[in-house]
């Protein structure tokens, strides 16, 4: 669970950072990206609190070091080149620290920190209209594109995992004798996994995409609670924003906000005992 919570909240972290970028500060004041420093390292603290020093790599640690200290050189520096620097510090965080996982690591990384940096960093800049009332309705707009983006990556990536599951599915485990195929029929884990009475209320089974009841459980929470109701609210984010009802559009946010976490908190642990990345 340590595990599962410091790289969630640095998903978070880096989400929510790239999402502030996307606000001009010309509009929003110098100091609402300050404080938005503050949440980065903030988040970055919470992190090494839940195991980060103890289950992760030093590459891990040091490129959550390295996105929020890009972040605090874009939020501090005035000149060009540091902000330039800052944002490039930020962006390569994620390739220094799951380049070893392959593709699919960093793209599931990259996705699940704009859903969530869109969502959070939007409730943020929505609560920054009650400081700053003149502040174009613009702005929150950009952060609606930002999170359209997050979730359209994401809800691509959870339906080519349902692809990839769906082959695997197809895929026949044993021949007409009832021998398992291309596996060693001593292995007593996926003997048990034939068994019907025991993959009923396990992770792997018989039902929809070979999982048992607990497994369907996990994926069916990942596509309600992560994909389709974010869609939904997000659309209805859109709708307020529109509407220049700031107020109606942050308190959606908050309900989001919940939904997105339990979403892609899910989603890391399935990919641990899954190995499905959604």
């Amino acid at each position: 669970m340590a595990t599962l919570g410091f790289e969630l909240l640095f998903r978070l972290l880096w989400g929510f950072a790239l999402s502030v970028v996307f606000v001009r500060r010309t509009e929003s004041s110098e100091k609402f990206v300050k404080i938005a420093a503050r949440f980065v390292w903030g988040l970055a603290a919470a992190a090494l609190l839940l195991g980060g020093f103890s289950d992760h790599s030093w590459q891990v640690l040091g490129a959550m070091t390295l996105a929020a200290a890009g972040f605090e050189l874009y939020a501090r520096v005035y000149a060009r080149w540091g902000r330039l620097l800052g944002f490039a510090l930020l962006v390569a965080a994620p390739f220094v620290a799951f380049a070893s996982t392959g593709v699919q690591g960093v793209l599931h990384f990259l996705s699940s920190g704009l859903i969530l940096g869109g969502f959070f960093g939007g409730q943020f800049l929505g609560h920054w209209f009650l400081n700053v009332p003149g502040m174009h309705i613009r702005e929150l707009g950009r952060l609606m594109t930002f999170l359209f983006i997050g979730l359209t990556a994401k809800t691509l990536e959870a339906l080519w995992a349902i692809v990839l599951r769906l082959q695997i599915a197809s895929a026949p485990v044993i021949d007409p004798m009832g021998r398992p195929l291309g596996e060693d029929a001593t292995n007593t884990d996926f003997l048990l996994k034939l068994n019907p009475s025991n993959s009923l209320f396990s992770l792997e089974g018989d039902l929809w995409l070979k999982l048992g009841s607990y497994g369907l459980i996990l994926v069916s929470m990942r596509l309600i609670w992560g994909i389709i109701a974010p869609w939904v609210l997000a659309l209805m984010v859109r709708d307020t924003v529109s509407r220049r009802a700031t107020q109606s559009a942050t308190g959606i946010l908050y309900a989001a906000c919940v939904m997105v976490l339990v979403g892609e908190a899910v989603a890391l642990y399935i990919r641990d005992v899954l190995k499905i990345f959604m």
